[in-house]
């Protein structure tokens, strides 16, 4: 984690969801315990599509750069119940891989609004995927 001094304030949103488009189209012809007893299924990191938002890039000089990012989520899973997960997400294109989370029940999701990492450069481009689904 990093080693910002300040806690970020946190933001409660409806959680956006993915085109269809980027939903794949294959299914498998098992269906999963879950979906069989007609309860939703866990959502999976795959059901996740993040991006990163720069909101302040301060460069100095041969020192690298401090980014203030937020990592924008949305889903493209199947309908969720009622039930909270906590998703897992690692930034990386910074000095060092930053851990993140965020937690939603059904649609709405509560997350930091900003985080900070350090990069080597202005040319660095911050990336985000989900690691775990809990």
């Amino acid at each position: 984690m990093s080693g910002s001094t300040a806690a970020a304030p946190s933001e409660r949103t409806t959680l956006p969801r993915a085109s269809k488009a980027a939903v794949p189209t294959h299914k498998s012809t098992q269906p999963q315990a879950a979906e069989a007893e007609g309860e939703p299924r866990k959502p999976r990191p795959g059901d996740f599509q993040l991006s990163v938002k720069t909101l302040k890039q301060s460069c100095f000089s041969s020192a690298g750069c401090l980014i203030t990012f937020r990592v924008v989520p949305s889903y493209r899973g199947p309908a969720l119940g009622d039930q909270q997960y906590t998703v897992t997400y690692k930034v990386t294109g910074g000095k060092e891989p930053k851990i993140g989370s965020f937690t939603m029940v059904g649609a709405q999701l509560s997350y930091d609004r900003q985080d900070f990492l350090s990069t080597n450069s202005s040319a660095d481009r911050l990336a985000a995927e989900v690691t775990e689904v809990l």
